[in-house]
């Protein structure tokens, strides 16, 4: 178990330097405080598939709805964290109370061992199209991956998932996406369209 001014140096630096992530830190502070789960949080904070923060941790889980689902299936956190290879109930335990997010991979994981489609665990409204970066979530692919798939930069990627671009995707950049995410054309130029509104709406 870490010394205390340790334990309360390392929440320190997270609250500093992890924007965004403050209710994931105050519970790692509490939990890390009596030392009762100290173990299982670090293993949390350093297992890959699972994020405090990313590109696609803008996507929120359901949180009520995966504990639904879960207990619907009569499992544990244990247990639903064996059956998607993730370690110890503390992933599956942060995800259902909304402090941090399964990576896309994951996240298709999950969805298959409770028998739902991903977006069905994704905490949006998908009535009026997807965004670029709800497309890749519920396809499991990271943004590094789907930079990949499409022969551009992450950083590229990442400017149409935020919308921050003046002219659409060049049709081959839109037909590789379409590829990429296996949804139609047309899906992939609604989906940059209303990532654009949503930047703007920002703005």
């Amino acid at each position: 178990m870490l010394p205390e001014a340790q334990r309360w140096s390392t929440m320190g630096w997270g609250l500093a330097a992890v924007s965004g992530q403050f209710a994931f830190v105050i519970a790692k502070g509490t939990v890390c405080r009596d030392g009762s789960a100290e173990d299982s949080i670090l293993r949390l904070v350093s297992d890959p598939r699972v994020s405090t923060s990313g590109s696609h941790a803008r996507v929120p889980v359901d949180a009520q709805r995966l504990r639904h689902l879960r207990l619907r299936k009569g499992w544990s956190q244990h247990a639903l964290s064996l059956r998607i290879g993730v370690q110890g109930a503390a992933a599956i335990s942060a995800w259902e109370r909304g402090v941090a997010v399964p990576r896309p991979g994951t996240l298709r994981r999950v969805a298959e061992v409770l028998e739902v489609e991903p977006i069905e665990l994704l905490a949006i409204d998908g009535s009026g199209g997807l965004a670029l970066r709800e497309l890749r979530v519920i396809r499991g692919m990271s943004l590094k991956e789907l930079a990949g798939a499409v022969n551009a930069s992450s950083s590229t990627v990442r400017r149409w998932e935020n919308g921050d671009f003046g002219r659409e995707p060049a049709g081959e950049a839109v037909r590789a996406l379409a590829r990429a995410l296996d949804v139609p054309s047309e899906r992939v130029k609604t989906a940059l369209m209303l990532a654009r509104r949503s930047a703007r709406s920002r703005s």
